[in-house]
């Protein structure tokens, strides 16, 4: 016992002593029903990590069937994104909806009157399908004319975690 009424105990391996802290920060713990010093602890655990790693199989990151230069050439990329729901659908969600704006459009390539906003993840494909859904707005929009874009790089919350994206601002 210590000073202050603290109970110490030892370790079961190496004999050192054991605080009540040390368990409470998770230096130090029970590994096979043994109390462990926070040296003998860490040293259970990167055994314990090493043991883990060996017996892992390597996780295979690209699809392992043979593909041949000829058949490679003959099949089409396919698209790794995909929209879940319709355009009406989709602009209900997105709210942006034209209609319920009033102020005219201004054509004369001065000054803009609107802006919409895009934003998607720092991926080669994610990229590569925000560039087809601004070009499809314009195209579907022949009224717009854009004056001016910004994009910077933000967080972006998903539902665990935050993650970096890209957020394009056209203003038109």
């Amino acid at each position: 016992m210590a000073e202050g009424g603290e109970v110490i105990k030892v370790c079961d391996e190496c004999g050192a002593a054991v605080y009540p802290d040390h368990i409470e920060r998770g230096t130090a713990g029970m590994v096979d029903k043994k109390l462990l010093c926070p040296i003998c602890y860490r040293d259970h655990l990167k055994q314990f990590n090493n043991e883990k790693d060996e017996a892992d199989e390597p996780i295979a990151l690209v699809d392992e069937t043979e593909m041949t230069f000829e058949t490679a050439e003959k099949s089409e990329p396919k698209t790794k994104i995909t929209a879940f729901a319709d355009d009406s659908v989709f602009g209900q969600l997105m709210d942006h909806d034209e209609s319920k704006y009033q102020r005219p459009l201004n054509n004369s390539g001065r000054g803009a009157i609107r802006c919409r906003t895009f934003h998607t993840k720092l991926t080669d494909a994610a990229l590569s399908y925000m560039d087809s859904i601004i070009n499809e707005w314009i195209e579907k929009n022949p009224q717009i004319e854009v004056k001016h874009a910004s994009s910077t790089i933000g967080m972006f919350e998903s539902k665990q975690h935050q993650e970096p994206h890209l957020i394009v601002t056209v203003f038109y």
